[in-house]
């Protein structure tokens, strides 16, 4: 709204009260919904360029105001978003979304089908808190066989949109009775439209063209766009509930014939025979659309009721308010609502954490709690963090391109510094966690390394056995000569005084030139120093980190520097502070 009052007034404190709202929106640390922000906003600014210079409202002496205080909000929201952009980029240009396929890029499209959920938001069944719903989610798509198969239980959160029966036809009766006279309603049913086609990805061409723009394409889940078509059509239901009495018959039957007809049609069972559903869960899914058809009905009542002035507007829009809460609630309660006590879910037991904690300095190690063949976890996710556990597992948005060796789970384990790993009883055929006696410490010495081009590392680590212990692949030539193969009377030791997640110190010491190698993932915004002397990083054994060291005994200092995230964060900083001299400024001025 602020956004609006600066484009519609060109007021410039708007403006900057809006980029300073955006800005914060930005840092929430989710980059596709900003991205989708600046869209819907972009658009938003050209849709209200186009119409002003149409209808001639722009003239010569407040073009530029209008477009400072249309653009400034972007300029700030994009400064405040530095610290975070500038270090996150500098990860990006190393992770695997570098390089994105559409295919890869289009995953969690939103099937054409999907569109049933506006009005049954669970006839396709749903995932609740417990896993345990009703109806399991039965959206299936056809694979490069042709045959189809079920999508994973997470894509029906990813691709959900419901917005409520209420609001849906309060949105269809608004921009019927109110687009050709409302700009804004009509923007918000354009882009609502865009959306959902934009929704569709690879069922549909939009997504496609935004694909080859920049920053598209390294995202996935387009259904995330349908937030724009909950916002919008949330937004015209305001705008018709105040002029719910200007609204003639025939504009009311054309704004609920859709949601009539496909909760009736559900209802019945008609709908549900056109998709394979398991037929245990057809009575319920028609109980679903008999729920959607009740609210569909009342919401049509009301409707009417205020439009021949039986009922006030007030009490119509308290009556819609409350219809819509109920909704709301019976279709998502369940996914929220849990009867357990997650406090006590991630509590174990004492002597299990005094076990799998690493003990720093002395005693580093990480835990594998889950294992793929067969499928099983041991712990929760993000167990780790909480307990403050190093497990090998985890997720990162921006994982890097390189994080795991290109080894079997055993050599991959070794490398890792993993402790206890998942094991499988083959008497009892279950599960338990066994110690490794053969893994790699944090950090170790070699006294040699095999020089390997970066693009045939990965190969040449599958076809060759090697000893990683004692000696190192690396994909660029030392500046100190080591030799290329195994020296049987090298001894060195390395030794972690001091380990933080930003900060290692080792004290190392060998008769022979070394390379120190270190279990741990080359990130970029890392500097090393040897004796205090800043030394090169070298990537080793594919994707772990390294350096090379002379004769002698030294000190070896690893620490996380990040010369963006110091940009980024004076970027911000001057940012805000210059946007609250500016409303200070303009505030007695307009």
């Amino acid at each position: 709204m602020f956004y609006h009052k600066a484009n519609a007034q060109s007021s410039i404190k708007s403006a900057v009260i809006s980029g300073l709202l955006l800005g914060m929106v930005m840092l929430s640390g989710h980059p596709q919904m900003t991205l989708y922000f600046y869209l819907f906003l972009g658009i938003f600014f050209i849709w209200n360029l186009i119409a002003d210079i149409l209808k001639k409202a722009i003239t010569t002496k407040t073009f530029t105001k209008y477009i400072i205080a249309s653009i400034l909000p972007f300029i700030i929201a994009a400064g405040i978003f530095q610290i975070q952009y500038l270090p996150s980029s500098e990860l990006a240009e190393q992770s695997r979304r570098q390089e994105m396929t559409f295919e890869a890029s289009s995953e969690g499209s939103l099937e054409l089908s999907q569109v049933i959920s506006a009005v049954v938001p669970k006839f396709f069944g749903y995932t609740d808190a417990t896993g345990e719903s009703k109806v399991a989610f039965q959206l299936k798509k056809k694979n490069n066989k042709g045959e189809y198969e079920p999508f994973q239980y997470y894509y029906y959160w990813e691709t959900a949109y419901y917005f409520g029966v209420v609001a849906l036809m309060l949105g269809m009766l608004g921009i019927i009775g109110m687009m050709k006279t409302n700009r804004f309603v009509a923007f918000l049913a354009v882009f609502s439209i865009f959306a959902l086609i934009f929704a569709f990805g690879s069922n549909g061409f939009l997504y496609y063209l935004f694909y080859k723009l920049p920053f598209f394409s390294k995202l996935r889940i387009p259904a995330r766009m349908a937030f724009a078509i909950a916002f919008g059509f949330s937004v015209i239901a305001g705008f018709a509930i105040d002029k719910l009495r200007d609204f003639n018959l025939k504009q009311i039957l054309a704004a609920v014939a859709f949601p009539l007809i496909v909760s009736l049609l559900a209802a019945v069972g008609i709908l549900q025979s056109f998709f394979s559903f398991e037929e245990n869960s057809v009575s319920t899914i028609q109980s679903y659309g008999a729920t959607a058809l009740f609210f569909v009905v009342s919401t049509l009542i009301i409707i009417y009721l205020a439009s021949k002035k039986r009922l006030s507007v007030s009490i119509a829009g308290i009556i819609l308010a409350l219809l819509a809460f109920i909704d709301l609630y019976i279709a998502g309660a369940d996914f929220n609502r849990s009867k357990n006590d997650y406090s006590k879910q991630y509590q174990l037991p004492e002597q299990t954490l005094n076990a799998f904690r690493s003990k720093y300095p002395d005693d580093i190690f990480r835990v594998n709690s889950r294992m793929y063949n067969p499928p099983f976890m041991a712990m929760k996710r993000n167990q780790g963090m909480i307990s403050e556990i190093e497990l090998l597992e985890g997720y990162n948005p921006l994982v890097l391109e390189r994080n795991v060796p290109p080894l079997s789970r055993e050599e991959i384990h070794k490398l890792f510094n993993v402790k206890y790993e998942i094991a499988i009883d083959t008497l009892r055929m279950s599960p338990y966690f066994a110690e490794r006696a053969d893994r790699l410490p944090r950090a170790w010495l070699v006294g040699a390394v095999k020089v390997i081009d970066g693009e045939k590392v990965a190969d040449f680590m599958k076809s060759e056995k090697i000893d990683y212990s004692k000696i190192a692949v690396i994909e660029k030539q030392p500046e100190i000569n080591l030799p290329n193969d195994i020296d049987t009377n090298f001894s060195g030791t390395a030794i972690i005084k001091h380990y933080s997640p930003n900060s290692i110190i080792i004290e190392t010491s060998s008769e022979k030139p070394s390379l120190l190698c270190l279990s741990e993932i080359f990130y970029p915004s890392w500097i090393a120093k040897v004796d205090g002397k800043e030394v090169e990083i070298i990537r080793a054994n594919y994707c772990f980190r390294s350096v090379v060291l002379p004769v002698g005994k030294h000190t070896v200092e690893f620490t996380a520097h990040s010369s963006k995230l110091i940009s980024g964060t004076w970027i911000s900083l001057a940012t805000i502070v210059l946007s609250i001299a500016l409303i200070i400024v303009y505030r007695k001025k307009e």
